[in-house]
């Protein structure tokens, strides 16, 4: 009975003890890189979160806010959440670095800077508040401010009897929330003879917009409301319900002054309405496109743009005059004439074809109304593959569609079938409607639309600037919830690739590399950090960036950041005049040009898998002469995958210097195996194609080191177990020797 009591009392004096072995989340270092700023400009943090708990932190995420007072209360202003990996005890992270355009909706005063660790509650902690306040308050001053976040400046375009006003909660949105900087108003007059019943593109057709006034930001706004004195609103003058053929040219124009303020290759189309045909009038008629013959649209975004017309009476709008040219252009059919509408479907432009009821049927404004014109349809006419298209489509219980625009109107890839279209249907809660003309409000919605594209298009960056980007939840019908937003960059020489993300809302970002001929050269994983660096060496070229996760309801609100470096690599000058590498069969060859080579003693020849980790595989004397000098060398069969190659050039003093990493992917002739599952957590299988008596396994990581090997001889198998709860998370290279075969396939471990 003694001995019973002394157990259970010890038993007692352990609990307490027990229910404090948890983890504990705290921000450990911090600093506020700029503490006078504008909005709109950049805010930069550096942070590292540090589990000071007994217990391991599953991965969680850490937020950032602005607070006019000394505590967190409701009033604060709510930023990133970011993601942070899995912390063991007494473990920290690296640092943190936190860089966003401060949203427009930050007030001019001073501001105390929180960071809450753990901000969505995922680790049950001794300590639940978090909370940890910067000893610099943020002083936002009265400027504003603004910088070029986007890949590509985005031109908003209206619809119908409106004018760039219908953008304003959507742009409100955009700089309360994103700090994304607008540039500008650009206006066209499309009426400027104020004669409603005639039309002509020379005429009729003003640019009003004062250039001087516009600035490179993110996003503009183009008004067809404007007057034949370039004041606006112009109603009277009708020039926003004008002709479509005559919104072609105001397309063009904006673009053009969109390009020459940013600087940038080409611009993002969104489009509400019938906003959305005045731009596909410019795609689709390339005697607009700009002087270099090239059109400069990287996407179409269209919001319940009536792709196929819509034969509605009053468009969900007041004022809209029934016998205007854009409601002539809209006409899916026309009912008095019984004939298709001409613009979008094609037909004669004469009094037979097109009801005599409105102002002109001079649909293609050559200044001849009713000739006897055959009109090509918009909806016939050949449209760019080199855009990315997207659609968003409102919903109204009642009447279908959006009340104006009906569901199959709205979908631009009914009339394209063979064409890449993302669709979004715009919904909205119980027992309420999206109409028309609050589809273009629907912030999530859009900001779905306007993502960046994850097919074969990209979007082009520059090195040593900072971008930003959402992800975002996929279109309807989308093949996989995975979001991939992809970028284009240019090698100028051999280097490499520094591709530093930070913000990651998402635990897992993959990165993939894609070079010439969509060959993949790398993948890596973000592993759960808000902040991360990839170095990746490339030889000179074009390369495809494509960032993937699957979003979540939290991450379109939390954009990430990407800023793409580049390191040449280092080649001795003078002397070595040429280095290539070519795949000659199963063999690689190498061939080296040199000049000015008196003091060189000799080259040794070095070969990684990764670029990284480097072993020698041959020796060549140098000729030690100041004329040309050719060498060639064969790595014989190295097997299937991606191979790097580099010579190390000695001179007789004992210094050496490195050559450019030359780069060589050789496809597998045959699998010798397959990977199942890849990427693997606990365990993976290697299953051979034909059953194998001799063969020889490695498993190297990404620093060269092998970390794990296994031999078979002498009695046939299939199949090969490989655990891998051992293994780290990141990349590995499985290596098969089989005889003379050599191959080699990359495996992904998760945890």
């Amino acid at each position: 009975m003694k001995k019973y009591f002394s157990t259970w009392a010890f038993i007692s004096l352990l609990m307490p003890l027990l229910s404090f072995a948890q983890p504990n989340l705290i921000v450990s270092q911090s600093s506020l890189q700029s503490p006078n700023i504008s909005t709109g400009n950049y805010l930069q943090i550096n942070f590292k979160i540090k589990n000071a708990g007994n217990v391991a932190a599953i991965a969680n995420h850490a937020k950032i806010y602005l607070s006019a007072t000394a505590t967190l209360g409701s009033g604060a202003i709510a930023l990133n959440d970011i993601s942070c990996e899995a912390l063991a005890a007494g473990q920290e992270t690296n640092t943190v670095n936190y860089l966003f355009p401060l949203p427009y909706k930050v007030n001019p005063g001073s501001y105390y800077v929180f960071i809450k660790a753990d901000s969505r509650s995922k680790v049950a902690e001794t300590d639940e508040n978090n909370n940890f306040s910067l000893s610099t308050q943020l002083l936002v001053n009265n400027n504003l401010g603004g910088q070029q976040n986007l890949s590509y400046p985005i031109i908003f375009i209206h619809g119908l009897n409106s004018d760039q006003t219908t953008w304003d909660p959507l742009i409100t949105d955009l700089k309360n929330n994103f700090g994304w900087s607008y540039g500008g108003n650009l206006n066209f007059c499309l009426n400027q003879d104020g004669n409603i019943n005639t039309a002509n593109l020379t005429t009729d057709y003003k640019d009003w917009t004062d250039v001087g006034s516009l600035t490179a930001k993110d996003f503009y706004t183009l008004n067809f409301n404007v007057s034949p004195t370039g004041t606006a609103p112009a109603d009277s003058y009708e020039s926003n319900q004008s002709a479509i053929s005559k919104q072609g040219l105001a397309v063009r124009d904006a673009i053009a002054h969109v390009l020459q303020l940013t600087g940038k290759t080409k611009v993002i189309l969104v489009c509400h309405s019938m906003g959305g045909l005045a731009s596909r009038e410019y795609l689709q008629k390339p005697s607009l496109w700009q002087p270099d013959g090239a059109h400069h649209v990287a996407k179409l975004v269209s919001l319940a743009t009536p792709h196929g017309g819509s034969n509605a009476s009053g468009f969900g709008l007041t004022s809209v005059d029934e016998k205007s040219e854009a409601v002539r252009d809209l006409r899916i059919y026309f009912s008095g004439a019984g004939k298709p509408g001409t613009y979008l479907f094609g037909s004669l432009e004469n009094t037979t074809a097109i009801d005599v009821t409105y102002n002109n049927i001079d649909v293609n404004c050559n200044g001849i109304s009713g000739d006897n014109t055959l009109v090509t349809g918009l909806n016939q006419k050949s449209i760019p593959t080199d855009v990315a298209y997207s659609c968003v489509i409102g919903t109204n219980s009642l009447l279908g569609g959006d009340g104006v625009v009906q569901v199959d109107q709205a979908n631009l890839k009914n009339y394209y079938p063979t064409l890449a279209v993302d669709t979004f249907i715009s919904k909205a809660p119980a027992f309420t409607f999206i109409w028309h003309t609050e589809v273009q409000k629907q912030t999530f919605t859009v900001l779905k639309a306007m993502d960046e594209p994850g097919s074969d298009e990209d979007y082009s960056v520059a090195f040593d600037k900072t971008y930003f980007g959402n992800f975002t939840v996929q279109s309807v019908g989308a093949a996989s919830p995975v979001d991939r937003d992809n970028f284009g960059i240019t090698a100028p020489v051999d280097g490499f690739l520094k591709i530093n993300l930070f913000d990651l809302p998402l635990p897992n970002v993959a990165l993939d590399i894609y070079g010439s001929g969509a060959s993949h050269i790398y993948s890596g994983t973000s592993a759960a950090k808000g902040d991360t660096t990839f170095s990746v060496p490339v030889n000179a070229g074009d390369y495809q960036l494509t960032l993937s996760a699957t979003a979540d309801a939290a991450s379109w609100l939390s954009p990430y950041a990407m800023r793409v470096g580049f390191v040449p690599n280092i080649v001795v000058p003078l002397s070595l005049l040429q280095f290539t590498a070519t795949q000659n069969g199963e063999n690689v060859q190498l061939h080296w040009l040199t000049a000015n080579e008196i003091n060189t003693d000799h080259f040794m020849i070095e070969h990684s898998m990764n670029g990284i980790s480097w072993q020698p595989i041959g020796m060549q004397p140098a000729a030690k002469s100041a004329h040309e000098n050719s060498y060639v060398f064969d790595h014989l069969k190295p097997g299937a995958g991606l191979h790097y190659y580099r010579l190390r050039i000695l001179d007789a003093n004992g210094q050496s210097d490195f050559s450019a990493i030359k780069m060589v992917n050789i496809a597998a002739s045959q699998n010798l195996f397959s990977i199942t599952p890849n990427p693997a957590r606990n365990k993976t299988e290697i299953h051979f194609v034909k059953p194998v008596t001799a063969v020889n396994i490695s498993i190297y990581n990404t620093r060269g080191q092998e970390v794990f090997i296994k031999s078979v001889n002498g009695t046939a198998i299939q199949s090969v177990d490989i655990p891998t709860s051992s293994f780290a998370a990141g990349i590995y290279f499985i290596r098969i020797h089989n005889g003379a075969q050599n191959t080699t396939q990359r495996l992904v471990v998760l945890k």
